[in-house]
């Protein structure tokens, strides 16, 4: 019988009611941890009130996974294998109101199918390893399609679903399946993506954004391209940066990559033999391929407001070693010409910041301390001695003249 593990809240209740369901036996090992017979996972209750959970893999795992409506879970591969149970079930399952984020603290973990899987073009005999209709995202380790059937796929992110891609690998090895296959709200911020088989890395159906990563296709075949967009709808997909390497072609050519699809492409790098088909998704006429990387002109809003704050520096007030720092970020900010393209907007943000860090570090220069002349205290005895000697000469000379004085009035 299908081994179905039926999410992290009904495991959460008295082991009687879990031995009495459908479900493998699920032996519970303490107050905030669960474990299950032959599966090798331990749940570590986060907040029960709010439904958190953790999973760790201590071993390869094949039980199929449903993350319910309310839970929060967070799966640590920690360098091991998870597989589906049977050629036809999805490893995990994530229902509407879920979440899940994929994690691997070792970097050797992945998710892929099992041995069982059926192998060649047979249609509707798949499953994906993971269906999102919830949240999902992807921290770290590999989604891996090695086997499967027609039309395949690593992730299926559904109509109510949001993927978000911050990191790890997505591999196909085989032909005729997908790594991602996005029929919601799909952001890939970064990421390793390689389609080793015949079609695409990602076949998009509806809302994908690429912030960044690596996109790579190896062999050559009839649908062999970096994205695949559906046919049917108004699939949008915007490419902000990345780096694509393909020999044959970005997009598969189908009717919604030419008439249906909203292609907007506002960096990234790209073969140089693909520009003809780059600089036609173009955003507008401000970008521009060049050599092999789609740049439009480059911002130079905080260098030019490090330039009026240089411009109101007083240089006589500050210290000459702190000077001598402004003026060479100062000079060599000015150099900087007003014609770099966003392929060298590293340039202009280095000058404004060094420039930034050369006026909050200037110096102002302290004056010297005026010394007091005290002449009435023992603390300058110098002074007052010769005050005295001063007094002794004046009482003498005076007494010489009464002296004398005295000695003509006798007379």
């Amino acid at each position: 019988m299908k081994n179905k593990f039926l999410g992290l809240t009904t495991l959460a209740l008295s082991s009687l009611a879990l031995m009495a369901s459908a479900s493998a036996a699920v032996k519970i090992t303490g107050d905030d941890t669960i474990g299950y017979i032959g599966s090798n996972v331990t749940v570590t209750t986060i907040d029960a009130d709010k439904k958190e959970y953790k999973l760790t893999l201590t071993g390869t795992a094949n039980e199929d996974l449903l993350i319910q409506t309310g839970e929060t879970v967070t799966i640590d591969l920690d360098g091991n294998i998870w597989t589906n149970y049977n050629n036809q079930s999805t490893a995990i399952e994530v229902q509407n109101g879920a979440t899940l984020i994929i994690k691997d603290s070792k970097g050797t973990g992945k998710i892929t199918y099992n041995n069982n899987t059926a192998e060649g073009h047979v249609s509707g005999a798949y499953a994906p390893l993971i269906s999102n209709a919830g949240e999902l995202t992807l921290e770290s380790g590999l989604i891996e399609v090695n086997k499967g059937a027609f039309k395949g796929t690593g992730i299926l992110n559904t109509v109510d679903g949001k993927l978000y891609v911050e990191g790890g690998s997505v591999k196909t090895t085989v032909d005729n399946s997908w790594g991602i296959t996005n029929e919601g709200t799909a952001i890939i911020n970064s990421g390793n993506f390689v389609q080793g088989g015949d079609f695409s890395i990602i076949q998009n159906a509806k809302d994908l954004t690429i912030n960044d990563g690596t996109f790579t296709t190896t062999p050559e075949g009839t649908h062999y391209s970096l994205i695949t967009n559906s046919d049917t709808g108004s699939p949008s997909l915007k490419i902000l940066n990345g780096t694509f390497e393909t020999s044959t072609k970005l997009f598969h050519k189908s009717t919604a990559v030419d008439e249906n699809t909203d292609i907007v492409i506002m960096g990234g790098k790209y073969p140089v033999a693909l520009e003809e088909e780059v600089v036609k998704y173009l955003a507008s006429e401000d970008y521009e391929f060049l050599n092999g990387e789609v740049v439009t002109d480059a911002d130079y809003s905080e260098l030019e407001e490090a330039l009026a704050e240089a411009a109101k520096v007083v240089i006589t007030k500050y210290t000459e070693e702190t000077i001598a720092n402004f003026n060479e970020a100062y000079a060599a900010a000015q150099k900087i010409e007003k014609v770099l393209k966003s392929n060298e907007q590293d340039k202009i943000d280095e000058a404004a910041a060094t420039l930034k860090l050369a006026i909050s570090s200037l110096k102002e220069i302290v004056p010297e301390a005026i010394q007091p002349n005290d002449t009435t205290t023992s603390e300058n005895p110098k002074t007052f001695d010769n005050v005295l000697g001063y007094v002794v000469l004046a009482i003498g000379a005076l007494g010489c003249v009464v002296v004398v004085t005295k000695k003509i009035l006798n007379k």
